[in-house]
C-alpha cells in the first residue's frame, strides 16, 4: 500500500492551547470525537466535532454532556449508528462506560459501567468491531504478557442495548460476556487500539523503545489473516508518521 504524507495539524476549531487527543472519527467520515483539557486544573472532557463532507474541515467542536466533570475522561467510541458510546474515566477508579442515545440528534443518557468481567481498574482505550460483537481494550489484569496488554472479549448473545454488558459493546442484560483474551503478544504497553472495518489489522500507540531507554510513544500496526487469530507482533508506523521527534503519537483513528 501506499505510504502516509506527513502529518498535518487540524485548524484551530480543533487545536487550542488546551490538549487536545484520543480521537476517533465516525465510519461515515462526519463526526470526530476527541479529549481537550489541561490536568489538573481542566480534567480531560469529551468534545464532538462534525463536517458536512469528507472533504470539508471539522468545525462546531463542543463539549458533549456526558462523562464525568472535575475528573478524566478519555477514548471515546461510537457505534456505527452513532447511537451509543463507549469511553474510560476515573471517578475514583478508571473503568470502562457506556452510554446510550435514541438517534444521533438525541442527548446521550447517563453513562453505566460495563460488565465487570473485564472492567477492573485501570482498564482503557475501548474499541467496539463493526459487527458489535466484539469489544477490544487495554487492561493490566494479570496473565498478560507485559504489564499493560490489548484483551478483547467477545458478546455471546447480543440483546437490546441496555448496560450490563458483555464483552460487547451493547449491553444487553441477557447477554454474556466471554472470558477476557489477550489480542497479541506485544510485550509492551499498548494503548488505544484501532481495529479496521474487515478486523484484519490494528493501530496502536505504545513506546517507542523501552529497551533502549525511550518511553516516547509512537504508532504500531499489526496484521492477522483472519478474525478468529491472533494479530502477529506489531511493527512500528513508517517514519513519514513516526519520525516527530520530542512529540508522542497517540490514538491513531481509521478512515473507512
Amino acid at each position: 500500500s501506499e505510504p502516509f504524507e506527513n502529518p498535518q495539524p487540524l485548524g484551530p476549531e480543533i487545536n487550542t492551547t488546551e490538549n487536545e487527543g484520543n480521537v476517533f472519527v465516525s465510519a461515515d467520515g462526519l463526526t470526530m470525537l476527541f479529549t481537550r483539557g489541561t490536568p489538573p486544573r481542566n480534567p480531560e472532557q469529551i468534545f464532538q466535532a462534525t463536517r458536512g463532507s469528507t472533504s470539508d474541515d471539522f468545525a462546531n467542536a463542543h463539549a458533549l454532556d456526558v462523562g464525568f466533570p472535575g475528573t478524566w475522561n478519555g477514548f471515546p467510541r461510537l457505534s456505527a449508528d452513532g447511537q451509543l458510546l463507549l469511553f474510560a474515566a476515573n471517578p475514583g477508579e478508571q473503568h470502562l462506560w457506556l452510554a446510550t442515545r435514541e438517534s444521533i440528534d438525541a442527548k446521550f443518557e447517563s453513562p453505566t459501567l460495563l460488565h465487570a468481567t473485564f472492567n477492573v481498574d485501570g482498564v482503557s482505550s475501548p474499541f467496539l468491531s463493526q459487527d458489535e460483537k466484539t469489544l477490544y481494550f487495554s487492561s493490566t489484569q494479570p496473565g498478560g504478557f507485559g504489564v499493560r496488554d490489548l484483551w478483547s472479549s467477545t458478546r455471546i448473545k447480543k440483546g437490546t442495548r441496555s448496560a450490563e454488558p458483555p464483552k460487547n459493546e451493547r449491553t444487553p442484560p441477557d447477554s454474556v460476556a466471554s472470558a477476557p483474551q489477550e489480542v497479541a503478544e506485544i510485550g509492551f504497553p499498548a494503548f488505544g487500539p484501532k481495529i479496521a472495518a474487515n478486523g484484519l489489522s490494528v493501530w496502536l500507540h505504545a513506546p517507542e523503545d523501552r529497551a533502549a531507554g525511550s518511553n516516547r510513544l509512537i504508532l504500531w500496526h499489526a496484521w492477522r489473516h483472519a478474525t478468529n487469530e491472533p494479530f502477529h507482533k506489531p511493527i512500528p508506523a513508517e517514519e513519514s508518521i513516526n519520525n516527530q521527534p520530542n512529540h508522542n503519537l497517540t490514538d491513531a483513528t481509521i478512515s473507512a
